[in-house]
């Protein structure tokens, strides 16, 4: 076969051209190889009946060439068809989305069926290499994005790509409240603490420090109504305390 890109020569089960990189793969019916096995084992029986005797050695020579011949045919017929999807997952490994969709158009039904399998396994190693920090919050969205156009594993992409955002701006709360510690800002440690998701990775963790927080926050709230009275000024003093919020009170307890 010729590649139509470059015109370089190329063996018959090329992928792409090794000259020009152009996909050259021509997707074939695979049931064809498989008929002109069968059909070759058929005319070869043909041929052989001609010459049978009734001798048990004949009959053996004749047995084991048939299932020599079946077993050829449906070998053949399997990596044919196990090339298809081969090609897909390589494609999609180099992120070579607009590649692999047009590769996945020209799989048959039971090859689409494997392939949205294998999609599924692969939406959840994205998400998570973004837990183990092999991903950034940019790069895994982005290749979830990308997933996104095949619409059989639609509803588990938006899952997977929701989880990451919770995490991500429960990830993005959790610092800022340690730096606001760290200044021992307490209130706006707390307020920061407020919406974290459950299902965030350091959840407990953030829990702690915003219980922490909101103990801080009040410590601070009473030692400003302490230094009010001293001074005689209940007006600011209750002013001060009024400032502590419910909330804050409640998880300090």
């Amino acid at each position: 076969m010729y590649c139509k890109n470059c015109g370089k020569n190329l063996p018959d089960d090329a992928i792409f051209c090794n000259i020009c990189g152009a996909n050259v793969f021509v997707p074939r019916q695979k049931s064809r190889r498989l008929r002109e096995h069968l059909s070759h084992f058929v005319s070869t029986l043909k041929q052989n009946s001609r010459h049978i005797v009734t001798s048990k050695k004949t009959w053996g020579i004749v047995v084991i060439a048939a299932i020599a011949a079946i077993v050829i045919g449906i070998s053949s017929f399997l990596y044919s068809a196990g090339r298809d999807i081969r090609s897909f997952k390589a494609l999609m490994k180099k992120q070579d989305t607009i590649g692999a969709i047009q590769e996945y158009r020209n799989l048959s039904y039971q090859d689409r069926t494997a392939v949205d399998n294998w999609l599924q396994e692969y939406i959840v190693s994205i998400e998570n290499a973004y837990y183990n920090g092999d991903y950034d919050y940019t790069t895994a969205q982005g290749i979830l994005q990308d997933l996104r156009k095949f619409d059989a594993v639609l509803g588990e992409v938006d899952n997977a790509a929701n989880r990451i955002f919770m995490d991500n701006e429960s990830s993005i709360a959790f610092e800022t409240a340690k730096k606001y510690q760290n200044k021992e800002k307490w209130k706006e440690a707390y307020t920061a603490l407020q919406n974290i998701d459950p299902a965030y990775r350091s959840y407990e963790e953030a829990v702690a420090l915003r219980a922490e927080c909101a103990k801080k926050y009040r410590e601070a709230i009473l030692k400003q109504c302490d230094t009010s009275k001293t001074q005689n000024d209940y007006a600011a003093s209750l002013k001060t305390c009024l400032l502590y919020t419910s909330d804050a009170a409640d998880e300090a307890r």
